[in-house]
């Protein structure tokens, strides 16, 4: 029918042989999880075997789009709700740049996509094919495998180098959701195509350098090499120091959702030009986001879509001129992705957080954005939870008396709000004077909301 040209026969055929099939999920019987696990092991999988029959990857299980929570409303309206609608920012939130970067053209080979698809892994987008199947494709038939990877690095040249229709590619970037329980909430994921997956770790292996250049150590998801664990030593470090009272953590909700979508296109022609096309098609209409076995569907219209490998980079390039806006030498921050650490004294600390409400509610160089029908102006880190609980003092009233001494054990410290290990903080009193077998505590780690205070 397809060489014959009868497409609307062969859309009906489709759509028949589509109804014929299971609408309902079959029950698992007691050997389930022993089937899934070695399929996991014979496939090579380790990681997913070992999540799944430890039971790590299917907490609180799949929810279904007409599922009510507890609160009444529907998985697909409590979706909705965090897939805002796009706010148009002012023209004064656009960074200026006179001349802009020169756009350099991308060149990706065949050599580099199969480097890619050997990487390659995970399950299928709205189409049902999924990693391992496009491997096969890409790698295991000689001559015709070659023609298949050099179509897909012309596809990647072309979406790169040049602005693509929306209507031609807008197949490729649509996304299967999967929504997951949180115990309570709802958590989104989303399953892009494997193809275009493939398109965006190429771009990513091409011109990630540029973007962990630009970010440097001010946004670690660029993917800065050992970045994380020098902003743990770092930040460690600096709590030691005297004038450290207190680390504040900020975190942001619903951020990748909520991120400016337009001024983050705008960022990355700033900051990441080779890359900045690439973004552009891919985010210049509204990506669709389906389920599986329903005819529901979402809009991604701000932000970056669930499952997309470019999402963090995108992230990182879009909030880059935030977290310059708030450098400062009166406190010392590390920022990955939407998460936020800074160190310093109370005085200083706090208007650093007043400062990035401000950023964030009044005015922004990066992302002010809506997220909300009241109107509500908000930026892309969403409604910023900043811990602080409304400029606690409490710390005033967990001020020890253990003066200013010094564990020789470096203070070790616990979360659990000033509780001392047993083993080594434990204090023996013999007659009102301590043992020297034990290490005691003489520094005191409290935490009230995520803000962590020093005892002085």
């Amino acid at each position: 029918m397809w060489d014959q040209g009868a497409y609307d026969e062969l859309l009906q055929e489709a759509q028949r042989c589509d109804r014929q099939l299971k609408r309902t999920v079959e029950k698992e019987d007691d050997d389930h999880d022993a089937r899934v696990f070695t399929r996991f092991v014979l496939q090579g999988r380790l990681r997913d075997a070992t999540r799944w029959i430890t039971g790590r990857g299917n907490v609180g299980g799949v929810l279904q789009p007409e599922d009510v929570m507890p609160n009444g409303a529907t998985v697909l309206d409590t979706l909705r709700d965090k897939h805002p609608p796009q706010f148009k920012p002012p023209q004064e939130s656009f960074i200026r740049a006179n001349p802009l970067p020169l756009m350099v053209d991308v060149d990706v080979t065949a050599n580099l996509i199969e480097k890619v698809a050997r990487s390659m892994r995970g399950s299928a987008g709205p189409s049902g094919t999924n990693a391992s199947q496009w491997q096969n494709m890409l790698l295991r038939f000689g001559a015709h495998s070659n023609q298949l990877r050099e179509a897909i690095a012309s596809l990647i040249r072309r979406m790169a180098n040049n602005n693509v229709d929306w209507n031609r590619i807008k197949a490729l970037l649509a996304r299967r959701a999967v929504a997951l329980d949180k115990c309570p909430g709802v958590r989104p994921i989303g399953v892009s195509e494997v193809l275009q997956r493939i398109c965006a770790k190429a771009m990513a292996w091409t011109t990630g350098d540029d973007l962990k250049e630009a970010c440097g150590s001010d946004q670690l998801s660029a993917g800065l090499k050992s970045g994380i664990e020098g902003a743990i030593h770092a930040m460690s470090a600096i709590f030691e120091e005297d004038q450290t009272e207190c680390i504040l953590l900020v975190d942001a909700r619903n951020a990748f959702n909520q991120l400016s979508r337009p001024l983050a296109l705008w960022n990355a022609r700033i900051f990441w030009p080779r890359c900045a096309r690439f973004l552009f098609n891919s985010y210049r209409g509204y990506p669709l986001i389906l389920f599986r076995q329903n005819n529901a569907f979402l809009l991604s219209r701000e932000g970056t879509t669930q499952g997309d490998p470019l999402g963090a980079m995108m992230y990182a390039v879009g909030t880059l001129q935030l977290i310059k806006e708030l450098k400062s030498p009166n406190w010392k921050q590390m920022w990955y992705a939407d998460d936020s650490s800074c160190a310093g004294s109370i005085a200083r600390v706090q208007p650093r957080n007043l400062f990035l409400v401000k950023l964030s509610n009044i005015y922004d160089n990066s992302f002010p954005l809506i997220t909300a029908a009241d109107g509500v102006r908000r930026t892309a880190y969403g409604r910023w939870r900043t811990v602080y609980g409304g400029q606690r003092t409490a710390y005033s009233r967990h001020r020890t008396a253990y003066g200013r001494r010094r564990t020789a054990h470096s203070g070790r410290r616990t979360a659990y709000s000033g509780r001392r290990t047993a083993y080594s903080g434990r204090r023996t009193v013999d007659g009102g004077r301590r043992t020297d077998k034990n290490f005691y505590c003489r520094f005191g780690f409290y935490t009230l909301s995520n803000v962590y205070f020093r005892c002085i």
